[in-house]
């Protein structure tokens, strides 16, 4: 039999999708609100990435992010429908922030609200949209953004130990 990925694969390939689609998607919107909803979103998480990490780490994230969602979504869905919008990017985001808040504060409290929260904001966006919400873009997003936090924070802080010690 044919696996779930392999399946989504030949999906992905019947409808003319490539591996492109993984890094374009998130510049692809459903509409004006769906697009203007997403900017805001992004405006507010990216300044937040940027005075982590910086502007090449903000893009670094966004991109991983997005990948990360893109693969997820290959992987655990089975829609024929294709992906767009930034969400997977803006979990990423998420994600990263989550991460820097618990390094901070070295409790795992954040984590599990945040994470509750957006299974909750989910579910309710899952259900207003009629089910046409790519949730796996989603957590491979988050997934992807904390992975890609902690790695720049990682090699932020490697980097300025051995100027400190030059």
């Amino acid at each position: 039999t044919q696996s779930r990925s392999s399946a989504a694969s030949d999906v992905y390939k019947r409808q003319g999708q490539t591996v492109i689609m993984f890094f374009t998607y998130a510049f692809l919107h459903g509409g004006l609100i769906h697009m203007i909803t997403n900017m805001i979103v992004l405006f507010s998480l990216g300044l937040i990435a940027i005075k982590r990490v910086g502007t090449v780490g903000f893009f670094v994230i966004f991109f991983l992010a997005s990948f990360g969602g893109g693969i997820a979504f290959g992987a655990l869905g089975n829609s024929v429908q294709p992906m767009i919008g930034a969400s997977g990017a803006l979990f990423g985001l998420t994600g990263a922030w989550v991460y820097w808040d618990w390094r901070e504060r070295h409790s795992l409290m954040p984590i599990v609200t945040a994470v509750l929260g957006l299974i909750l904001l989910n579910i309710i966006m899952w259900w207003w949209m009629n089910g046409q919400l790519a949730w796996q873009t989603h957590l491979g997003g988050f997934i992807s953004g904390w992975a890609s936090a902690v790695l720049l924070t990682s090699l932020r802080s490697a980097l300025s130990l051995s100027l400190i010690h030059i």
